[in-house]
């Protein structure tokens, strides 16, 4: 079931989103191709985010990636780091190695980074009148234009966390913190764990997460029922960095809020940046902001759920939306599902006064006049 409230703004329509025509013009930044060659990507892949991200580089050229050999927890760590597994040590030190090559927007001004937040939601840009929106936008369309993401590193951090792990008895009795001079990684127990670290690793048990926003943040989790949540730019959403979730099974819920909202830029969201959100089986259920659930704008946003009975529910630039220079995907690999979005940004009171926005479920929007949208896409395989 699909629930979307803007649409051709017909009263006789509703309930289905309709209003789905991205702005793409002979620009640099438009998308080659149609929807079905991209759809027909996504479905062949399967939910192989690597396969996904090769796919993508015509869209993403991508950039060098360096690994850095740098894997010394601090002093006081020392003793947790000796009683890990050496597998769980050596994939610990996979996923440090490229922590580098994010970096937190650098050279951005508090204006740029104002303007950039405001555009996460559907009615951001109304804050300003016309000729103040259009110097904002071009701007922030400068700083789009030389945006290279490093699609190699992802692959990369998903090669080590595809692999086998040790079995259930080899890992600690209860969570372990390790610090080391730029990450704090916590390494869970096959037991109930709670944790709040931007980096860990986790055999099962029905955990709890805390997210932080942070450049880089990796998660994996073998099994359970988990609740994840975090703020805005967390549970494989990101603001400027990388974010990586991958949770293999169990029923597990996804609640991304920020205080008295929805949290935006979560959920599988890239913006100006890589966000990455699997879930391998379970019913899941899955509540954000705007550019959310397989959002993005300036990056990339893959939201995948390979099976399972699931309920997505977002604010709106979500389920499958891309902004500018963007790709935003949602797959769901099979079970009965359900998918909503909007209820939260009214729509103009010259138009449906009544009526809110969602500009969701496979949707994307450009920076009028200057700049095409990118790729949005909803594939509901099953």
């Amino acid at each position: 079931f699909f629930q979307a409230e803007d649409g051709i703004r017909d009263y006789k329509v509703t309930g289905v989103q309709t209003c789905a025509l991205p702005i793409l013009l002979h620009d640099p930044m438009s998308v080659p191709g149609d929807a079905s060659t991209w759809s027909t990507l996504v479905s062949d892949a399967a939910g192989d985010p690597r396969k996904i991200l090769d796919g993508l580089a015509p869209l993403h050229p991508g950039a060098p990636v360096s690994a850095s050999p740098t894997c010394t927890p601090d002093r006081a760590s020392t003793r947790a780091w000796r009683q890990l597994h050496p597998d769980l040590q050596a994939r610990i030190c996979g996923l440090l190695a490229y922590r580098a090559a994010w970096n937190p927007l650098p050279g951005w001004s508090a204006e740029e980074r104002d303007t950039l937040a405001t555009m996460l939601t559907p009615d951001g840009e109304d804050r300003w009148d016309a000729g103040e929106q259009q110097r904002r936008l071009r701007a922030l369309l400068a700083r789009f234009r030389d945006l290279h993401l490093p699609r190699e590193g992802v692959s990369r951090i998903l090669d080590e966390l595809a692999g086998p792990l040790p079995a259930a008895d080899a890992w600690p009795a209860s969570r372990l913190t390790l610090t080391f001079a730029d990450a704090v990684v916590e390494v869970g127990s096959p037991g109930p764990d709670t944790f709040s670290a931007p980096i860990t690793l986790d055999p099962g048990g029905d955990d709890t997460y805390r997210d932080p926003a942070a450049v880089y943040a990796v998660h994996l989790d073998l099994g359970g029922d988990d609740l994840w949540t975090g703020g805005d730019g967390t549970l494989g959403g990101t603001i400027g960095g990388l974010s990586v979730l991958i949770d293999r099974a169990g029923d597990d819920t996804y609640r991304a809020d920020a205080g008295d909202r929805p949290a935006n830029a979560a959920l599988g969201a890239g913006v100006l940046g890589i966000g990455v959100l699997i879930d391998g089986a379970g019913d899941d259920s899955y509540r954000s902001g705007a550019t959310s659930e397989g959002g993005a704008l300036g990056g990339i946003g893959l939201l995948l759920d390979a099976t399972g009975s699931d309920t997505y529910d977002a604010s709106g630039f979500a389920q499958g939306f891309a902004g500018v220079q963007a790709t935003g995907i949602l797959w769901d690999g099979g079970g009965d599902d359900m998918y909503r979005a909007g209820g939260r940004y009214p729509d103009m009171p010259t138009r449906l006064p009544d009526h809110t926005l969602s500009l969701s479920q496979g949707f994307s929007i450009g920076m009028r006049p200057d700049a095409g949208g990118g790729l949005g896409l909803l594939v509901d395989d099953a």
